[in-house]
C-alpha cells in the first residue's frame, strides 16, 4: 500500500476538505486497469490522506523525463486507459 498525505495549506477549510474527500472517493471508482486502486481517503485533523495500491515502477513523469514522450502502442494504451477512467468517472459524477 502507498499512503499520500497532502500538506495542510493545500486542503483549506471545511468546504475544501469535503470537496477533497468527494473527489478522492470518485477515484475509488476508476477501473483497476486504469490506475492504482484507491483503498481509502479521508481527513484527520488537518491532514488529508489517500491510501492506494502500490504499483512498482517509475511515475509517468519520471518515465517521460527519462525516455521522452510516449509514442506508438504505449501512448495508445495510456490514452485508452485514461479515456476509460474519465468515462467511468463522468458516468458516476452525473448521478
Amino acid at each position: 500500500m502507498a499512503i499520500k498525505v497532502l500538506h495542510s495549506p493545500m486542503i483549506g477549510g471545511p468546504a475544501e476538505r469535503e470537496h477533497f474527500v468527494r473527489e478522492a472517493a470518485l477515484a475509488q471508482r476508476v477501473p483497476p486497469f486504469a490506475t492504482a486502486r484507491v483503498v481509502d481517503v479521508g481527513v484527520v485533523d488537518d491532514l488529508a490522506y489517500i491510501v492506494s495500491e502500490y504499483v512498482s515502477g517509475p511515475s509517468l513523469e519520471r518515465l517521460v523525463r527519462g525516455e521522452g514522450p510516449r509514442g506508438g502502442d504505449s501512448l495508445i494504451r495510456l490514452a485508452i486507459g485514461t479515456a476509460a477512467a474519465l468515462i467511468q468517472l463522468g458516468g458516476d459524477h452525473a448521478r
